[in-house]
């Protein structure tokens, strides 16, 4: 073995022993991080239920509002969002128990039984798409909720643009209810509801009013 071949061997053991130890460090990290949670959600769970949630709405408007011109984060936006954080974390596992009974439901009508009841693909398919419809009204009431906390007007106009703005933002959103549907609607998992639909929701306002933020300079 020339030398040349030697140091390219002996860099590429480098590298794999590089890349092994930050594999095993990150998920030393991310199980201590879920330890921690777990600990806080068996000892602390209505804190914790609230603060998982608060960190998406009060963190995500935070985010958003960086994008704008108007950057300052004032206590009034704070308090505003930190109540909506209460009704998202009130309402988490309260939705997806009625979507799950509605779905069991629809799936006992003849014409949807074959898809649903007996499919469990089909099942959790419409199982999210439940999920999602049920949760554009609750997002229609946080669209006034902002309205009132940035000072606009909550007039019929105002509710038809936040209608179609929860309709048309439902569709990528329909992909995590599924994930939600099918990795976090169990007795063991349901804890990581609220964390799991603050990364979606802070993930979401970053591509959203980042994207809206250069589309305008451009």
């Amino acid at each position: 073995m020339t030398n040349k071949e030697l140091d390219e061997t002996l860099e590429e053991r480098i590298n794999t022993s590089t890349k092994s130890s930050t594999r095993s460090g990150l998920k030393k990290v991310v199980d201590r991080i879920i330890e921690g949670y777990d600990w806080a959600y068996t000892n602390y769970p209505i804190t914790t239920k609230y603060v998982s949630t608060a960190v998406g709405t009060i963190g995500g408007d935070i985010i958003a509002k960086q994008f704008t011109e108007n950057s300052h984060v004032s206590s009034r936006d704070i308090v505003i969002t930190g109540v909506a954080s209460i009704g998202y974390s009130l309402l988490a596992e309260k939705v997806m128990d009625w979507s799950n009974k509605l779905t069991d439901k629809l799936g006992e009508f003849e014409k949807y039984k074959q898809r649903v009841k007996e499919s469990r693909l089909g099942h959790d398919i419409h199982n999210a798409v439940i999920l999602t419809i049920m949760y554009i009204p609750v997002n229609l009431i946080y669209w006034n909720l902002l309205s009132f906390k940035n000072h606009q007007p909550i007039s019929v106009e105002n509710n038809l643009l936040g209608l179609a703005t929860c309709c048309l933002t439902s569709i990528p959103y329909l992909y995590a209810e599924y994930i939600a549907i099918t990795k976090l609607n169990n007795p063991n998992t349901r804890k990581y509801l609220r964390p799991f639909y603050s990364a979606i929701e802070i993930g979401w306002n970053i591509l959203t009013a980042g994207g809206n933020y250069v589309a305008k300079k451009i």
